[in-house]
């Protein structure tokens, strides 16, 4: 009796696991990795804005660490960041906790900027975004994104 229940059964086991593996690869993942489409002009800006990690940053006692401490951006316009350290030691750009997001994923405690290192980052949703240091977390900053001009 139990043998003759197999056959079913295995016909059954199979016709589920290609069902799963069809939602997986066909529906489920498509969606999770699909890239949000981004206006050329936003992806792109015409403009960006810099800030200095500027040097003796790391020294609890001094008032400038990044400067400007904030920027405000417009989307389209000048929604790229650059960070540029010009300190003699390593720091971070490090998306604060509670935001979700490509910067939060993006600007990380692992990405240490190297003395002369610069990395950049282009905002496309508007929004406040603050950051710290990870080394150093009295050094922070704010980058506000506003929307698109005439949009």
């Amino acid at each position: 009796m139990g043998i003759s229940l197999a056959g079913p059964l295995l016909a059954v086991l199979i016709f589920a696991s290609i069902g799963v593996f069809s939602y997986m690869q066909f529906i489920y993942l498509p969606t999770i990795t699909a890239e949000e489409a981004v206006p050329e002009n936003i992806a792109n800006p015409a403009e960006g804005v810099t800030v200095d990690i500027v040097k003796g940053a790391y020294n609890i006692q001094q008032a400038d660490s990044y400067v400007p401490k904030e920027v405000t951006v417009v989307l389209g316009k000048n929604n790229k960041v650059l960070w540029k350290n010009i300190d003699e030691v390593a720091h971070t750009v490090t998306a604060d906790s509670g935001q979700s997001g490509k910067f939060t994923q993006e600007a990380s405690r692992s990405r240490f900027l190297q003395a002369g290192e610069n990395w950049e980052f282009v905002f496309t949703k508007e929004g406040t975004y603050k950051y710290h240091c990870e080394p150093h977390p009295w050094m922070t900053g704010t980058v506000i994104v506003q929307p698109e001009v005439g949009a």
